[in-house]
């Protein structure tokens, strides 16, 4: 046993260079993956308000269809009023908008 105590000492030192290099690569990544689970957490976070929002709009959007079929219902002649009234609206905002980017 003597005889091989130089090669044991050798692959020992061998061994605790190759465990600090695992230990490092293993703290490297546990910061990885820590990382990634805190992107995981925001995109959740900014799905879920997206849902909200979507939500919402849902909602609105619901309510304002309900009006306009009551407002439909009323008679043609007054939705035909309100779509004259709006394509009117939205070409003079065109108009004031063009004479001000000119």
């Amino acid at each position: 046993m003597a005889r091989f105590g130089g090669r044991e000492d050798l692959y020992e030192a061998e061994n605790d260079k190759n465990v600090e290099l695992m230990a490092q690569r293993v703290k490297g990544l546990k910061h990885v993956s820590l990382d990634i689970g805190q992107s995981i957490k925001d995109s959740n976070r900014y799905l879920n308000g997206m849902d909200d929002d979507m939500s919402s709009s849902s909602g609105m959007l619901g309510g304002s269809l309900t009006r306009l079929q009551r407002l439909n219902a009323g008679s043609p002649r007054t939705m035909c009023s309100l779509v004259g009234i709006l394509v009117g609206f939205f070409m003079i905002l065109w108009m004031v908008s063009s004479r001000n980017s000119s």
